[in-house]
């Protein structure tokens, strides 16, 4: 492994973005193509969490947001879930105190409801301990859904629909909602075909 500083490695980096997300996919496919189980891929998967941190880190990205786990998930078989689940509970007893010790701020998206007490406990822990580092924030979305988040953000009048307006383009017709509030966790939303 080459221990030369990513940016001396690469000289011509000269803009980094503020922000990168993540959507951690393929995994399970990935595994078994490799004749491995998908739950094995998944790890797999959450063991490179470690070196794409540290590189983001060293690049000067300030947010780095994994799309681990959405509302969508919990359709996968059973067996699979709870293998999801179980992994996420050891990332967390595993990594927190050696990413709190680096100044990592974790930080989570999505529900906590549906999710085991015990886990929920874990995920609270380790944003509250790591809640004023300022190094790099980790956002972990985790039992997160974009229609799920508004359905919720809207029944709790956390958002407010500014407007809806039929539009044309490419020859389909695509319904905009603009959704604002504290709690919005999109600025809109297109549904084409409306």
């Amino acid at each position: 492994m080459n221990k030369q500083p990513l940016l001396e490695r690469f000289p011509d980096i000269t803009r980094v973005p503020h922000h990168v997300g993540i959507v951690m996919d393929g995994n399970g496919r990935w595994a078994q193509a490799h004749g491995l189980s998908r739950l094995a891929g998944h790890k797999a998967g959450t063991d490179n969490i470690r070196r794409v941190l540290q590189a983001a880190t060293e690049l000067g990205v300030k947010v780095l947001t994994l799309y681990a786990f959405s509302t969508e998930n919990w359709g996968r078989p059973p067996d699979e879930v709870t293998g999801l689940m179980n992994l996420l509970g050891e990332v967390i007893r595993r990594e927190t105190r050696d990413l709190h010790a680096n100044g990592v701020r974790i930080r989570h998206s999505g529900r906590l409801e549906g999710i085991a007490p015990n886990l929920q406990r874990q995920i609270q822990d380790a944003v509250t301990l790591t809640s004023d580092n300022q190094r790099i924030t980790l956002n972990v979305a985790f039992n997160y859904g974009g229609r799920a988040e508004i359905v919720r953000g809207l029944a709790a009048g956390e958002l407010v629909i500014t407007r809806g307006v039929q539009k044309v383009g490419d020859g389909r017709a695509v319904r905009v909602i603009e959704v604002e509030g504290e709690g919005a966790a999109l600025s809109a939303a297109a549904t084409p075909g409306a």
